[in-house]
């Protein structure tokens, strides 16, 4: 084993060289530090008992769709319905056959990842007009109705 080095002392000399630092702490600041308190059941449920429970009435609202729950314009809300729709439908179809994600890209000419995509949900990486074209691949017709808002 080598020598054993006082550790406070060493530790200027590796600051240049990216080494770590000791904290250092006025008596004043070290003062004023609050205690640590214990870990463990007993510390938890003294914890536990002192804090007060505030219960404010539930709000319950009402939304159209999960995409205007979160937020979205209603222009964005359609998009993202239009689109989750869609894709859902081609999942379904996928899953019906039991293609691999290889077969699948090669009967939707997209590539592999992107059926991966399709199966995992990630709506943001597809347009409209390539889930119609994915379809259309699979010998499909997408039809869209227009109805009062």
């Amino acid at each position: 084993m080598g020598r054993i080095r006082n550790v406070s002392s060493d530790l200027p000399r590796e600051v240049g060289r990216g080494g770590v630092r000791a904290a250092r702490l006025s008596k004043k600041d070290a003062a004023d530090k609050p205690k640590r308190s214990r870990v463990g059941a007993r510390a938890t449920r003294t914890a536990n008992e002192r804090v007060k429970v505030v219960e404010e009435p539930l709000v319950i609202e009402e939304f159209e769709s999960v995409w205007d729950a979160l937020g979205f314009s209603p222009q964005e809300a359609a998009n993202l319905q239009a689109r989750s729709k869609l894709m859902l439908q081609l999942r379904t179809i996928i899953r019906e056959h039991g293609w691999t994600q290889v077969v699948a890209a090669k009967r939707c000419g997209v590539s592999q990842s992107w059926i991966n995509d399709l199966l995992r949900g990630k709506i943001d990486k597809f347009s409209i007009d390539a889930l119609i074209n994915m379809a259309t691949a699979l010998g499909r017709r997408v039809d869209f109705e227009l109805k009062a808002a």
